[in-house]
This record gives structure tokens, sequence and C-alpha cells, in this order.
């Protein structure tokens, strides 16, 4: 499921987009992961592997997509306030929750001004 929802889907939506950038000479792929695709979380394996294969594509279409001056970003926010950061807390270890106290919880609006003023 997290492997549809975090992956799957963002390697349908960069195929259906991908050939027109290629075509143009020029665009930007934006993938958004999470700090959970950076480390191991305790608590969070599936959701974990499913945010580093995210990266894994994203490092590689990076490599493939630079003579066709496409770019691709990866953004690794933390906690962000979302229906899924509401519906996670719910089963969320104490150690889990612990570490992630540290870096704070992130409004939506504030991830996606960010990684719009950084992909300029």
């Amino acid at each position: 499921k997290l492997m549809e929802a975090n992956y799957y889907s963002a390697v349908y939506a960069t195929k259906a987009a991908i050939g027109s950038m290629v075509q143009q000479q020029g665009g930007r792929v934006v993938f958004l992961s999470s700090q959970a695709g950076q480390i191991g979380l305790f608590g969070f394996s599936a959701y974990s592997a499913s945010k580093f294969a995210l990266r894994g594509m994203a490092e590689a279409l990076q490599m493939e997509m630079t003579p066709h001056n496409v770019r691709v970003t990866v953004a690794f926010p933390p906690d962000t306030d979302t229906p899924g950061f509401q519906q996670e807390l719910q089963g969320k270890p104490k150690e889990t929750i612990l570490i992630s106290e540290t870096a704070g919880l992130l409004k939506p609006q504030h991830v996606a001004q960010t990684i719009l003023k950084d992909s300029l």
C-alpha cells in the first residue's frame, strides 16, 4: 500500500510528464519524500522503504535527464500537518514520537512554498 502511494504514484506521474519535458529540452520534476527517506525510522520500516525507493529513482533520473535539461528535485520535509500525519499519530510508537518532536510540525503551505522557492 505504501509503495503504491509513495513510490508508484510518482513513477506513473513522471512517466506521463517526462516525455514532453525531454521533447522541449527543459523542465523540473519534484518528488516529495520525507526525512524518513534519508534515514531508517523506528516503527516505519515500510514507510521509510517507500520513501528511500523514491529517493533512489530521483537520483538515477537526475543523471538520465541531465542531457535533456530536465532537473529533478527531492524534498525531505519533517512531519507535516496533513490528514495522513494525523492518522499516523494513532499508531506511532513512543520512540518515534520522541524522535519526530525534535524537528517540529510544519504546515503544508510552508513545505510547498519552500519547495517552490528552492526549485526555481
